[in-house]
């Protein structure tokens, strides 16, 4: 991100910020030349953005770098309402979109209607990636009518990854090096 001067990032479920301040705290430590930071922050809970927006101001404020956020209240109840995401967002692309847990709230609100949100959601995030991008999608370890939710995200990942060119598993390693023919139900934590 320092070559190109800039990074913009979607965290999509922020809740309180937990994951997207640690995302920015590793640039803030890797990077040490300022660069522009642009973030979209989308929850459904007024709350948790209220305290989201306080914790990301007060490290705006101790950073080095030209940080600026647009905070998105939106609620979800399934993944056919993430086509009304590009309409709230500031970017047309982004370097980094980030999301934990969130697509286990989905899938534990109707099982059976979001059964298959990793792949509808990476079908959604990956035409708003810029040319070199990271997707970091991590969820809970959570068990819902018999489907363990890693398994879910490792198996549906992969398929994504299989009907495209361009996008491609990094972590698990096993996933990274196998996603061609793997076919294994398995996870890691």
């Amino acid at each position: 991100f320092s070559e190109q001067g800039e990074v913009k990032i979607l965290s999509l479920g922020t809740g309180q910020g937990g994951d997207l301040l640690g995302l920015l705290t590793a640039i803030e430590q890797s990077i040490n030349m300022p660069i522009s930071i642009r973030v979209d922050i989308i929850d459904g809970n007024r709350i948790s953005l209220e305290y989201c927006e306080k914790v990301i101001t007060r490290f705006s404020d101790q950073s080095i770098h030209n940080m600026k956020y647009h905070i998105h209240h939106l609620s979800f109840s399934n993944m056919k309402s993430m086509h009304e995401l590009k309409k709230s967002l500031n970017y047309s692309e982004y370097d980094v979109i980030i999301t934990f847990k969130f697509l286990s709230e989905l899938i534990e609100l109707n099982h059976q209607e979001n059964i298959n949100s990793y792949y509808d959601f990476l079908s959604h995030a990956h035409p708003l990636l810029s040319k070199t991008a990271y997707i970091l999608l991590l969820d809970v370890t959570t068990n819902i009518n018999g489907e363990y939710l890693p398994k879910l995200l490792n198996n549906q990942a992969a398929k994504y990854a299989r009907n495209v060119n361009d996008l491609h598993t990094l972590i698990p390693i096993p996933c990274h090096l196998f996603e061609e023919e793997c076919s294994s139900a398995c996870f890691t934590q």
